[in-house]
């Protein structure tokens, strides 16, 4: 690579595409913190707290269901969404 091109970080376009766009800046942590507070009771998130308190990682399963509960929130479906490392 060219040392002279800048090198921009990804949340760095995706904070411009967020803040210019208006659209939902969405990475995995985020749809997973999403799901365990604002949907304490449910079963994804009761699997991954229970996954979390046991000190292991969150399997793949469980970050692409909060991923889809984060997808069907209004603001990602009128807006759009910018998704952060996928």
């Amino acid at each position: 690579m060219d040392s002279n091109k800048r090198k921009i970080p990804v949340f760095s376009v995706a904070r411009r595409l967020e803040w210019e766009f208006g659209v939902v800046r969405l990475s995995a942590g985020e749809a997973m913190r999403m799901v365990l507070q604002g949907q304490p009771k449910t079963e994804l998130a009761i699997a991954m707290n229970s996954q979390l308190k046991q000190g292991l990682t969150v399997p793949d399963e469980l970050v692409v269901a909060s991923l889809e509960v984060m997808l069907m929130d209004m603001k990602c479906q009128t807006r759009g969404c910018a998704q952060i490392g996928f």
